[in-house]
């Protein structure tokens, strides 16, 4: 038996296990701490909209591998999502003239979200070499909440660089600052 007091010491030491929680257990241990009455742990445990084996043990619906893959998957598409931002440098890239210009910037956007959908779906590939599994939609949906943060945060950004650079500041790093060694320039 897994015991779900060290299940995240588990997972943060990288320790292999089968990931695997006995369900009453993790309702008693883990549940019981919170102030609930057994009556109100039994209700929790029988309404749980969750799976369990053979056992009656609780089986994780993401695991390690899933985790990895979409975390792989949100670093890319948070650097598309970058690339596709960083056209510009002080104008916005939420009009229609990023789609115009530099066709090299959209082919390797494409290369790169093929290359991903390619190490997330390829067997051997995916869970020899890289560890991860193939992901669902939900996966999918928070690897583009993702990107879509990313490309939003980069966007706010080059707002206010557009604002202090009408008010007359530095924003393209020309004049020396506190940080920067006069003797060397």
């Amino acid at each position: 038996k897994n015991d779900p007091n060290h299940l995240v010491l588990q997972i943060a030491e990288g320790s292999e296990t089968d990931w695997i929680i006995d369900a009453e257990d993790c309702t008693k241990k883990c549940l019981g701490t919170a102030g609930y009455t057994q009556d109100e742990l039994q209700a929790i445990y029988d309404n749980a909209d969750t799976s369990f084996d053979t056992d009656g043990r609780l089986v994780l619906s993401y695991y390690l591998e899933d985790i990895r893959a979409i975390a792989f998957n949100v670093l890319d598409f948070g650097a598309i999502a970058l690339t596709i931002s960083a056209r510009f440098t002080y104008l916005s890239s939420i009009h229609p003239r990023v789609f115009r210009g530099n066709r090299y910037c959209w082919i390797s956007c494409f290369i790169v979200a093929a290359l991903q959908f390619l190490i997330t779906y390829v067997p051997g590939l995916n869970n020899v070499v890289f560890q991860m599994k193939g992901m669902d939609l939900l996966s999918w949906g928070i690897v583009a909440l993702f990107m879509f943060i990313v490309f939003i945060v980069m966007e706010a950004e080059k707002a206010v660089r557009r604002h202090l650079k009408f008010n007359g500041a530095d924003t393209d790093d020309r004049e020396y600052g506190a940080f920067d060694n006069t003797a060397e320039a």
